[in-house]
C-alpha cells in the first residue's frame, strides 16, 4: 500500500490574524466591552449633540469586528457579528455566565453562520 502526501506549493507566508482585538487604539479583550464602548458612546450621543467622532468611532467598532470575523475565517462576518452581539447580551442577563474573550465569542458565532 503507497500513502502519497500532498503538501502545498510555497508561497508567500501569510500571517495569523492576530487573537485579540483592537479599534481606534484601544485593546479589548471582551465582547461585552466593545458593546459597552457601543452604549456609552450612544449615551453621549443622546446627552449631547450627536458627534461625528462618536459616529465615526461606532462606524470604526463595527467594522473592525467584521473584518476581525472575516480574518478569523468567518465567509459571512456581518451575520457572525450579530449573532455574537446577540448571544453577548443573552448572556449578560444571566449572573455567572462565563466571559469569552473576542474571538471565543465570534468563533462560536461562526459556527452557527457559516
Amino acid at each position: 500500500m503507497t500513502t502519497t502526501v500532498h503538501t502545498p506549493s510555497a508561497g508567500p507566508r501569510v500571517p495569523a490574524p492576530p487573537a485579540e482585538f483592537t479599534s481606534g487604539g484601544s485593546t479589548y479583550d471582551t465582547l461585552a466591552a466593545v458593546a459597552t464602548r457601543l452604549a456609552i458612546l450612544a449615551v453621549e450621543d443622546t446627552l449631547n449633540d450627536p458627534s461625528e467622532e462618536r459616529t465615526t468611532e461606532r462606524i470604526t467598532l463595527v467594522e473592525h469586528l467584521m473584518w476581525f470575523a472575516n480574518a478569523h475565517g468567518s465567509t459571512r462576518p456581518a451575520a457572525a457579528v450579530r449573532r455574537a452581539m446577540a448571544g453577548m447580551l443573552s448572556a449578560n442577563g444571566r449572573p455567572g455566565t462565563p466571559v469569552l474573550s473576542v474571538l471565543e465569542e465570534l468563533q462560536i458565532a461562526m459556527a452557527h453562520t457559516q
